[in-house]
């Protein structure tokens, strides 16, 4: 009997869409509104979730070398509902920025083990004009928001292709079950 097997689809990263922000806190909560849109049609190999401001729950979530994707409020200056792209140069720059979550994105992922890390973030921000106590989007954030969704959709197919190619490149690999060296067959 054999236990292992050759596959000629590699592994490859999965990728992780996180809402976070707070939905009692206005414009805060955006990021989750964003992905409460998008889980409802989520394509095939992406998991989506609505952290709000539980930013350690992503440990668990993020298998190795997965790609991430946040959709937050970020208050990078501009104009109320302005949507920005941080690539992970921009992500790591602003590390010092915790925001209403406490703990930042980019110090849970520094706090993590380097093999589990993400292979890739990315952040979709959009720019908050109401932070105050309330569930209520403010009428620009409320108004970016399926821009917002369209946003990430695009980011997301690039994404998708680029693990493809990234995937057809790849050797066949072996696959084993671990743990049974020894069975009999």
């Amino acid at each position: 009997m054999s236990l292992c097997h050759s596959t000629d689809a590699p592994a490859v990263p999965a990728i992780i869409v996180a809402g976070l922000g707070n939905a009692f806190m206005g414009d805060d909560g955006v990021g989750v509104n964003v992905v409460n849109i998008l889980a409802q049609e989520a394509p095939d190999g992406i998991a989506v979730y609505d952290i709000g401001t539980a930013i350690w729950h992503l440990l668990d979530l993020l298998p190795p070398d997965a790609w991430l994707l946040a959709i937050d409020a970020v208050d990078l200056g501009g104009a109320p509902g302005a949507i920005s792209l941080l690539d992970a140069t921009d992500v790591w720059s602003m590390r010092q920025h915790a925001g209403a979550h406490g703990v930042g994105l980019f110090e849970m992922i520094s706090l993590m083990e380097p093999q589990r890390r993400p292979a890739r973030v990315a952040v979709i921000a959009i720019q908050p004009d109401n932070v105050d106590p309330g569930m209520a989007l403010s009428p620009a954030v409320a108004s970016a928001v399926p821009h917002a969704v369209a946003s990430v959709r695009t980011l997301l197919a690039a994404w998708r292709t680029e693990r493809g190619a990234h995937a057809a490149q790849q050797p066949a690999v072996l696959n084993c079950l671990a743990g049974h060296a020894n069975a009999r067959g």
